[in-house]
């Protein structure tokens, strides 16, 4: 046997062998795409056959000559309609394809009727090519194009069909050199090219669930890796990882995706990534899937009562695998494509690989946001704890003192009743009882929601007079303060702005505890007017005075044992100068003093009097 002989009987038989699987498959999932590539197939192995046949008999004739034409002839129709299932096919381009193949077959049946031979038909056979090659040459541009617009598993399909059809149309340019040449190398090229185009054709019309895994495997690795990277730190954001998970199943699958999840209020699925998804098919059996624990395939032959549902969601097939892990269930990944050869029943198994991976992302996502939770709680916790323990401390202090001065004042009393009273005594029994009021009601203040307003009704009220009575209010710490500046009236919240010059004044004498000088400033300009409250104390590091506005916020040089506080009479005096309207501003430098300047306009916000 010679080299091409034995090639021309390896191509026969893997031909045969491919309608085998082709046909096995149709029977067992009776799909269109399936039974029109049986059909290809089968005209590939009938002609194989005829020719088998011939060899045996020896039979020769214009009969048998018909009946190889008529073969050949309807050999690019299943693959247009292949084409149509994958792709899509123009109607008008599958009506001309069927009519062509009428005329050709009729014409090849007049031939034969009027005792005539096809092959000595010139005019016929021009007719018979120009069919064969438009349709063929047609199908393959609509493989082509179909591979240029998706991605993942469908492309590499479609890149197959493709690559078949182009092999199909080699065959047909070797054949016709190698029926005017037979001896030469023409017969040869035209087998390899035959036998390539239908080991193209199943790999795109029916490739095993081994090598769609083997084609996936990289994809897989890839979709693992890059969900968890690129999930959203913020664990809330479900919808967000939701929509990036969809994002990869659709591109290797190359159908649109989506995560369903068990909404906890009505216990229905829900898509997390589509607030306005239209509940129809997919959600039907996505709901099926996830009541049954078990992947579904749903495809446009079968006639389940959601079919109507189906065509107007334009789902041609429809995948679901339910998303479970360790017995937890989190929800369905559906697939669904307008074409049903797009899926098999064995992409359930890449379906569920994909879910069973999404399950562990999702789980790892619900661990963050526990993680977050416990530890919000626990930030919540401490800063609770912080906070009592320094609102304690704060309050002990002038409580003590209230209280000891008070017990020596009534010991006094009680000795000589008709002593003249302690001013002193009394004057410390004043201050410590402003400090205490103005603790409380910083503590009252800090507990307001930030979206309440903290001016009231506002008036015309002079900077300098107010400012004159607030150091006042300072017992005998007064003597360190220095007032400078001219009468400056301003349509304000008499109370609220004297709280924040009182939370300046007294931070300023509390952090120089040196007996420094603590320096105020009323300055008036056309638009309005500023004050300045500059101390020579402690003064605070560069990197906290972008924080020590916030609330609970102290200075990381302030010492603790020396100098308590909640840390909330600047985010007061932040609050209130803003919702007048005005800016709040320090510079400081460790050991140099702070200077603390607000700006007010001359028309502030609030309610007039």
């Amino acid at each position: 046997m010679t080299a091409e002989a034995l090639l021309t009987y390896a191509s026969e038989v893997g031909f045969l062998i491919i309608f085998l699987v082709v046909l096995a498959r149709a029977i067992r999932q009776p799909t269109r795409a399936n039974t029109f590539a049986a059909v290809f197939f089968g005209l590939a192995v009938a002609l194989v056959t005829l020719d088998w046949l011939q060899g045996l008999t020896e039979t020769q004739g214009p009969a048998v000559d018909g009946l190889r034409a008529a073969l050949v002839l309807i050999w690019p129709y299943p693959l247009l309609r292949l084409a149509d299932e994958f792709t899509g096919v123009n109607r008008f381009a599958l009506r001309a394809s069927e009519a062509g193949l009428v005329a050709s077959v009729a014409s090849v049946a007049a031939v034969l009727a009027l005792g005539g031979d096809v092959g000595d038909s010139g005019p016929l056979a021009l007719v018979m090519a120009v069919y064969f090659v438009g349709t063929v040459v047609y199908a393959s541009a609509r493989f082509v194009r179909g591979a240029q617009t998706r991605h993942g598993l469908p492309r590499r399909r479609l890149v197959a069909a493709a690559a078949g059809s182009g092999l199909l149309g080699l065959l047909v340019l070797f054949a016709i050199p190698a029926g005017i040449q037979p001896e030469g190398p023409w017969s040869g090229m035209a087998t390899v090219s035959g036998l390539g185009a239908g080991l193209s054709y199943l790999l795109a019309f029916a490739p095993s669930p081994g090598l769609r895994r083997a084609w996936l495997s990289i994809d897989l690795q890839e979709f693992v890796v890059e969900a968890i990277l690129a999930a959203p730190q913020d664990p809330s954001r479900l919808d967000e990882l939701a929509r990036r998970l969809e994002t990869r199943v659709t591109y290797i699958l190359g159908a649109p995706a989506y995560v369903l999840m068990p909404d906890p209020e009505t216990g229905g699925l829900v898509a997390p990534a589509h607030a306005e998804a239209n509940r129809g098919a997919p959600f039907s059996v996505a709901e099926r899937c996830y009541d049954s624990q078990r992947p579904l395939f749903v495809n446009r032959e079968d006639a389940p009562p959601h079919k109507e549902g189906r065509r107007k969601a334009r789902a041609g097939a429809i995948l679901a695998a339910p998303v479970t892990l360790a017995e937890e269930r989190f929800g369905v990944l559906t697939l669904v494509a307008e074409r049903t050869p797009m899926f098999a029943e064995g992409d359930l198994q890449i379906l569920q690989v994909l879910a069973d991976q999404v399950g562990v992302i999702l789980r790892h996502r619900q661990l963050l946001e526990d993680a977050a939770e416990a530890q919000a709680q626990q930030e919540a916790l401490r800063l609770k704890e912080d906070f009592l323990s320094a609102a304690a401390h704060d309050l002990k202090t002038p409580l003590t003192t209230l209280l000891a001065q008070s017990q020596l004042m009534q010991r006094f009393a009680a000795r000589d009743p008709e002593a003249p009273a302690d001013r002193e005594g009394i004057e410390r029994l004043v201050t410590e009882a402003h400090r205490m009021r103005r603790l409380v009601s910083d503590l009252l203040d800090a507990s307001r929601d930030d979206q309440t307003g903290f001016v009231g009704a506002t008036r015309p009220v002079d900077l300098v007079l107010l400012a004159q009575e607030t150091v006042q209010t300072m017992g005998r710490r007064a003597e360190r303060v220095v007032l400078e500046g001219d009468p400056c009236v301003l349509q304000v919240d008499r109370d609220r702005v004297a709280q924040v010059l009182e939370n300046l004044l007294d931070n300023a004498l509390k952090y120089s505890p040196d007996g420094g000088t603590v320096r105020v400033v009323i300055q008036s300009d056309g638009a309005g007017a500023q004050f300045s409250v500059t101390d020579s104390g402690v003064g605070i590091p560069h990197d906290d005075l972008a924080q020590i506005f916030n609330r609970f916020q102290r200075g990381a040089s302030v010492d603790e044992r020396r100098f308590s506080g909640l840390g909330l009479g600047l985010y007061l005096c932040k609050r209130i100068v803003e919702e007048h309207g005005g800016t709040i501003s320090v510079t400081s430098a460790p050991g140099q003093g702070s200077t603390f300047t607000v700006s007010l306009p001359r028309g502030s916000g609030g309610e007039t009097s």
